[in-house]
């Protein structure tokens, strides 16, 4: 049986905006090809679109906070939080995938 990487991500992570996000920057429309193969280089790629979206990850805007009905630095925790979550699925995938870590994630 063959599954898109797509459909690996809902099974592994029901959502997760940031890691889909991230796989589709790295692999494009191959994200919902069900015989592309996951590669190592693809790995790597998705580690540094999330490593990227984490970088990015800025205080928001104090509307924003408000229209949440939280802190700003609350709406950045929960959204570290999230890529972090990601970063986490993205590793079960890698294994399912018989790929390593990427060097990038190793301590």
């Amino acid at each position: 049986m063959q599954i898109s990487i797509s459909s690996i991500i809902t099974l592994v992570a029901a959502r997760s905006d940031q890691l889909t996000q991230a796989v589709s920057a790295a692999i494009g429309d191959k994200l919902h090809a069900a015989d592309y193969v996951l590669t190592q280089h693809d790995a790597d790629a998705i580690a540094a679109a999330l490593d990227k979206q984490a970088a990015e990850n800025t205080p928001p805007a104090q509307w924003l906070a408000d229209t949440l009905g939280q802190s700003p630095a609350d709406v950045q925790y929960a959204v570290a939080t999230e890529i972090n979550v990601a970063c986490g699925h993205a590793k079960t995938i890698f294994g399912l995938a018989g790929l390593h870590t990427p060097d990038a994630w190793l301590d």
